[in-house]
């Protein structure tokens, strides 16, 4: 009976769980399509540009550019998960630029500005690059693609050296005599020189004054030039003949530079001291000149092989007068007097074959030294005799007395109030033929009417006047830098008076073979015609006596 009982309750589950599974529905499946909130993106007009370090708007071997751009989203919502996708073509040797590039969220209704580096390297080429950059958002809602070409450039390699150099002070070189050391560094080669380094190494007992032995520049364009200037002097224990200065220089390359040596002979006569100002100029990829602190006239002098004992000269250049005088303005210094000064002493060594012992040059000479200059060659043409030819030329003030207008050279220790008390032209010519001479020669670069280069010597002579002319003696021919009551100027950027530039710019272009009348000629014309460039009247004039004619303008340089 118990197990009918069991057997009965054990059927009566089956059956309902057999129920129970009939009574379940059939699965089924949703096919939900998420919310779609796209941006709508674009490229904000005027954002798109390429930025290179120099600002040459070209891709430059070894140089670091971007391409920068704003993307603007006036959709629905965010742009998300976007990416820049670059296509490069052209000359695309030895650039690098990612060709997908991830860009951060650009929210509904904001602009975000990106950039995209491009980075060439040493084997970068001359031609373009091709950029076409599109971006992609997931959901397709691209905006429309840009492309761009920029130029590329095959590396060019700078070269930094030492242009030029000048020693300058008061007198020779030597033992407790101070002196400046300018050095005119320049970058020769067609590319960018960058981190460049300077060491000025002095030999003992030679000391530094002031500048820095270490100097550093950060980038010198091609051509570009800078200017170091040292202030040096000499201990009484220095004992060599010459000062070896050398300087080393270094770049970020570390192969494109050259270092630079140099020694100065013990008891040479030095330049003057005048601080030369040189404007550093960036040129294009075009022939560069070697810049320099000196005037194109002042290097390549021609030279002959002919040297002349019967040659003679005083060469005055007075340049310095403010300092001899209390209350003067240094504005009244004629500019290049000195500069003018040695190098035509120069050309007379060199191009005239005037011996160096023969030449007496003066610098800022007071009255009685340039009586003593005047004494000295007029004795020194009667020791040579009759066959002597005598050359004097001046480079400074010159002013006409009250009275009568006799024009006279002006000495640094003599006031503009009383030109009298200066050496009058007519001694000058008095000296030049107390014996007698074959040949004379008179340049004058300086005016008689009381103009002057920068500033009058004294302010009545504001009202200028026209000097008056006396005769010109047997045998000598005289060149004056102006006519009448003109005045005379400085050419600042050849660092000369105009005459005595022209002159010797005549000289350097025809030879030491040249004759006075084609070089007389040349220097008159050019004179005036650069002048009037400048908006200046300056005409120079050739006077001489009649008894020479034509005769002077057959005598030669040499």
């Amino acid at each position: 009976m118990r197990k009918l009982i069991l057997f009965s309750v054990a059927f009566l589950f089956v059956g309902m769980a057999n129920g129970q599974k009939k009574a379940v529905s059939a699965p089924a499946s949703l096919n939900i399509k998420p919310k779609i909130e796209p941006p709508i993106l674009s490229v904000v007009e005027g954002s798109l540009r390429f930025v290179d370090a120099d600002g040459n708007s070209a891709i430059d071997a070894n140089e670091v550019c971007h391409l920068e751009f704003a993307l603007k989203n006036t959709g629905f919502g965010d742009g998300l998960n976007l990416v820049a996708g670059i296509q490069s073509s052209g000359s695309t040797q030895g650039i690098r630029i990612d060709n997908r590039v991830n860009l951060a969220r650009v929210p509904k209704s904001g602009t975000i500005n990106f950039r995209i580096p491009i980075q060439a390297d040493m084997t970068t080429v001359q031609g373009n690059l091709g950029l076409k950059v599109s971006i992609e958002e997931p959901n397709g809602f691209n905006p429309p693609e840009f492309a761009l070409d920029i130029e590329t450039r095959a590396f060019q390699s700078p070269m930094v050296k030492v242009a030029d150099f000048s020693l300058s002070g008061d007198g020779i070189l030597k033992p407790l005599a101070k002196f400046d050391l300018q050095v005119l560094v320049q970058n020769t080669g067609q590319g960018i020189a960058k981190d460049i380094s300077t060491g000025l190494k002095l030999p003992e007992n030679v000391m530094l004054l002031d500048g820095e032995e270490m100097q550093r520049i950060s980038q010198l364009m091609p051509g570009e030039t800078r200017n170091l200037t040292y202030s040096v002097i000499i201990n009484s224990k220095y004992s060599l003949s010459t000062v070896p200065i050398s300087m080393s220089i270094r770049e970020s390359y570390g192969k494109y530079a050259e270092s630079w040596n140099q020694s100065f002979a013990m008891n040479q006569q030095m330049a003057a001291p005048r601080k030369l100002v040189v404007e550093a100029q960036a040129q294009e990829k075009v022939n560069i000149e070697a810049a320099s602190l000196k005037s194109d006239v002042d290097r390549n002098i021609p030279k002959t092989s002919k040297s002349n004992p019967n040659r003679l000269a005083l060469i005055i250049g007075n340049e310095d007068y403010a300092s001899r005088r209390s209350g003067l303005s240094v504005a009244v210094n004629v500019d290049y007097a000195e500069n003018d000064a040695m190098v035509f002493a120069q050309y007379l060594e060199h191009s005239f074959g005037v011996e160096a012992g023969h030449i007496k040059l003066l610098r800022n000479a007071t009255s009685g030294e340039m009586r003593g200059g005047l004494d000295w060659l007029s004795n020194l043409a009667r020791a040579t005799g009759n066959e002597s030819e005598l050359y004097f030329f001046y480079s400074g003030h010159g002013l006409p007395s009250d009275a009568d207008q006799t024009p006279y050279l002006i000495p640094v220790d003599i006031s503009g109030d009383r030109p009298e008390m200066g050496i009058a032209l007519k001694e000058v010519y008095e000296q030049l033929i107390k014996f007698p001479a074959q040949k004379i020669t008179v340049v004058l670069d300086a005016c008689f009417s009381g103009g002057a280069r920068n500033e009058e010597l004294v302010a009545k002579k504001g009202v200028r006047v026209r000097p008056k002319e006396g005769a010109i003696p047997e045998n000598m021919v005289v060149l004056t830098s102006s006519s009448g009551s003109q005045s005379s100027a400085v050419y600042q950027d050849k660092k000369h008076g105009f005459l005595t530039y022209f002159l010797l710019k005549g000289i350097q272009n025809m030879g030491s073979s040249a004759k006075y009348g084609d070089l007389f000629g040349y220097a008159k014309t050019q004179v005036d015609k650069e002048t009037a460039r400048q908006g200046k009247i300056q005409e120079p004039q050739i006077l001489t006596p009649p008894a020479l004619e034509n005769r002077w303008e057959s005598w030669t340089v040499e």
